[in-house]
């Protein structure tokens, strides 16, 4: 591609660029504005729902206030008898339609009533049907406080037998203990109410619902799957879908203290107070449509996602900013059945009762008389002074797989019990409604931004293609000067970049020549030295071959000679003796050290290539040679089949790795294990002796030729054998390492590579020449 075509491109694609930031800052700002909106509104949802489940408990705990201070508990602390309790907790499931069971459980925990609601059926179960409780947590808890707490248990799934209910029945126990006028526990009163009247839909339209208790498992999810991964050992829960922890609950919330008209005309002790906690913040009120009559005022407007058909829901074209703790009035997916708030106190007020329904005879209880001795109860309302801590909502964005939502949460704080209930309720929005909302707007801005990217590129090119005539004329002269002619000169025209582009060119091109006319003098040089060497290596290496082979003929004699002397002389004794033996075992050596000589001379002479063999075969006709010491073990575990090498340099290092591991040893019992291995890339030969070990100071130097590490008189050799081996190492570009062994002795080790090239053929990559 031509440099002009480049400048042309990228003209282009900065105009395209500066179009895309422009699109992508737009539609950011767009997707901003719509999840602020969509936020607000999610936060909304969770403070109305919050709200919805905190009055529905309040509404139950209130019943069971009144129950506590009703005639009938009255009667049987002061008589035990269950007749009129029976009758009165009849009356209370009746009216409640999310009452499940009404008990009472005695002291020693044994059912003493049970009345369980059945296919919307009470049923006072006999005495032969109740059960020992006395193990339950709940009833131990509550068995334990003083008078007028109330124990609020975890919403989990009711059990029968101590085996979880088929089907599933999410279950609220609100339990009381019983304390007559001595401070006897007389045992403990509890209601089960039913989960699914307390919790929120799991879906309005696109929104969906999820609340979590406080580990995160699944009190409402859309998908029944999910439901109480805990209990039921599914490993469904919050931290599985998401992949995050929970949020943090708040680390305060003040509470509200919630009073009767009787409380207030007759002041109870401090453990009698029932208090709730706010939820939802008071203002700005917006008021929910939960019966058939509105409350008063306008309703607002719709959220940005509203329902269109039935259980469909449509993006809205404008969305309403909601203040955080205000509520939604999208009353068709928001009202749910159970206590909804009054018009205006915004306290729980219990359902309306279903036509027909029958009174019990606790009614009155509920509503005191004159014969009662007790002022009537007016409806419970908050204490405006107390609210001064609006609930903590968090905006969140989750991701579920290749799902994404925006959504918003809230800790609901059940404080009315000894042990506050926390549970986090979520309301997500899936992130393709938002885009989809986004989408329109998108689209416009694309279509201006584009014609506008069109305009300004046309002009770009318009000015760009005078420039670009020169640019083309210098890179024709730039082709001319790569070809080889270093003669050519570039025509300067003009001060601006261009020509200055061409003078810096033009000197260029003669410091150019002149360094490379150096280099080629230079390489010239260094090949003739390379030459040199060679030759002086090679007729050094023959002057000792030939100089080790003419002394081989004298040394043989000069040992013989101190033979024939013996045996001329009838008698030798004293230091005539002991001089022909040393004579003798210095010529030996001196034969040793000249066969040596000529051995390392020979090294690399080895016409012959590398080869595949097996080593297994000359492993053990090297020991056997060697003929080691009886105490000596040399073992050679796991060789593999084949090796690819220079035979007879196998040979020598191997035989002179083992005489080096057996003549240096500083016993006559050891072990030398032979190791022959095949990693990638390479062939190593290991030879390990747990002999005296070498110091890492002498190491260097005993790979030198006629270096060794003891005197003639200390056993020493000749200085060559590991000079053998670390010639066979450089000769194909490997390495001989020294190191200790991992318990005592040394480890040798001659690394070499897999492909064994030549060092004729290789090549220095710097320089080019032979290695």
């Amino acid at each position: 591609m031509t440099l002009t075509a480049r400048i042309q491109l990228i003209a282009i694609g900065s105009v395209l660029a500066t179009s895309i930031l422009v699109l992508a800052f737009v539609s950011y700002r767009t997707d901003q504005r719509l999840q602020q909106s969509i936020g607000a509104s999610l936060a909304a949802r969770v403070g109305h729902h919050a709200q919805l489940v905190q009055d529905t408990v309040d509404t139950h705990l209130t019943q069971l206030h009144a129950l506590l201070r009703g005639p009938a508990v009255a009667q049987y602390l002061a008589t035990g008898a269950l007749g009129q309790l029976t009758l009165r907790l009849h009356a209370q499931a009746a009216a409640s339609p999310d009452l499940l069971q009404a008990r009472l459980i005695d002291a020693d925990g044994r059912e003493r009533i049970r009345i369980d609601r059945t296919d919307d059926a009470l049923r006072i179960r006999p005495a032969d049907e109740l059960q020992d409780k006395s193990g339950r947590d709940y009833v131990l808890r509550t068995l334990a406080l003083p008078r007028g707490q109330i124990y609020i248990s975890r919403l989990d799934l009711n059990r029968e037998g101590g085996v979880i209910q088929v089907p599933h029945v999410p279950t609220l126990r609100l339990a009381a203990p019983l304390i007559d006028a001595n401070g006897s526990r007389r045992g403990v009163l509890v209601l089960n109410l039913r989960g699914t009247a307390l919790l929120p839909p799991a879906r309005l339209g696109s929104v969906t619902l999820r609340m979590t208790d406080e580990t995160g498992s699944y009190l409402v999810h859309p998908e029944d799957g999910w439901l109480h991964g805990q209990e039921l050992h599914s490993g469904h829960d919050f931290m599985a879908e998401f992949g995050i922890p929970l949020p943090a609950p708040p680390p305060r919330r003040l509470q509200s203290v919630v009073q009767s008209r009787a409380t207030a005309a007759r002041p109870a002790p401090p453990t009698e107070a029932l208090t709730r906690r706010e939820t939802v913040a008071p203002s700005p009120p917006v008021p929910v449509a939960h019966t058939e009559k509105a409350a008063e005022g306008p309703a607002p407007p719709p959220s940005p996602v509203e329902t269109s058909q039935a259980g469909q829901t449509t993006p809205s074209a404008t969305a309403r900013p909601v203040s955080t703790g205000s509520t939604l009035t999208d009353t068709d997916h928001l009202a749910p059945p159970g206590p909804t708030p009054g018009p205006t106190t915004g306290v729980a007020t219990p359902p309306p009762q279903s036509a027909g329904a029958r009174p019990g005879p606790d009614a009155a209880a509920a509503r005191p008389g004159p014969d009662s001795g007790a002022a009537p109860p007016a409806p419970l309302r908050p204490t405006s002074e107390t609210r001064e801590d609006a609930p903590e909502i968090e905006l969140l964005t989750l991701t579920a797989g290749a799902r994404s939502y925006d959504a918003a949460a809230s800790w609901i704080v059940l404080s009315q019990g000894v042990v506050p209930r926390r549970w986090l309720l979520v309301v997500a929005l899936p992130t393709e409604v938002r885009h989809a909302l986004g989408g329109t707007d998108l689209l416009r801005t694309g279509a201006v931004t584009a014609g506008i990217a069109l305009l300004a590129a046309g002009c770009a090119l318009l000015l760009i293609h005078g420039t670009t005539r020169r640019l083309t004329d210098l890179s024709e002269i730039a082709d001319r000067l790569a070809a080889g002619d270093r003669g050519v000169a570039i025509e300067v025209q003009g001060r601006d970049e261009v020509g200055r582009l061409a003078r810096a060119l033009n000197q260029m091109t003669a410091q150019l020549h002149i360094t490379l006319s150096r280099e080629t003098r230079a390489k010239n040089l260094l090949q003739i030295a390379n030459t040199e060497l060679r030759r002086s290596n090679g007729e050094l290496e023959d002057f000792a071959r030939a100089t080790a082979h003419d002394l081989k003929t004298p040394l043989r004699a000069l040992c013989v000679l101190p033979t024939w002397i013996e045996e001329d002389l009838d008698a030798i004794h004293g230091p005539l003796a002991a001089h022909l033996s040393e004579m003798r075992a210095q010529t030996t050596r001196l034969e040793a050290l000249v066969d040596g000589l000529l051995t390392y001379s020979l090294i690399g002479r080895d016409r012959r290539g590398a080869e595949t063999f097996d080593p297994a075969p000359v492993v053990a006709r090297i020991v056997a040679t060697l003929s080691p010491p009886a105490g000596f073990r040399i073992e050679a575990p796991d060789l593999p089949a084949t090796v690819r090498m220079v035979p007879t340099e196998f040979e020598i290092a191997l035989r002179n790795l083992l005489q080096n591991a057996i003549q240096h040893h500083d016993r006559q019992d050891g072990q030398i294990t032979i190791r022959l291995l095949t990693p990638r890339n390479s062939i190593v030969l290991e030879v390990e002796d747990d002999g005296p070990g070498i110091p890492e100071a002498d190491r260097a130097r005993l790979m030198l030729p006629l270096r060794t590490g003891k005197t003639r008189e200390e056993g020493g050799g000749s200085g060559l054998g590991l000079a053998f081996v670390a010639k066979i190492a450089a000769r194909w570009g490997g390495c001989l390492e020294i190191e200790d062994a991992p318990n005592r002795g040394t480890r040798l080790r001659l690394s070499l590579p897999a492909e064994l090239q030549d060092p004729k053929d290789r090549h220095d990559p710097q320089t080019g020449l032979a290695a």
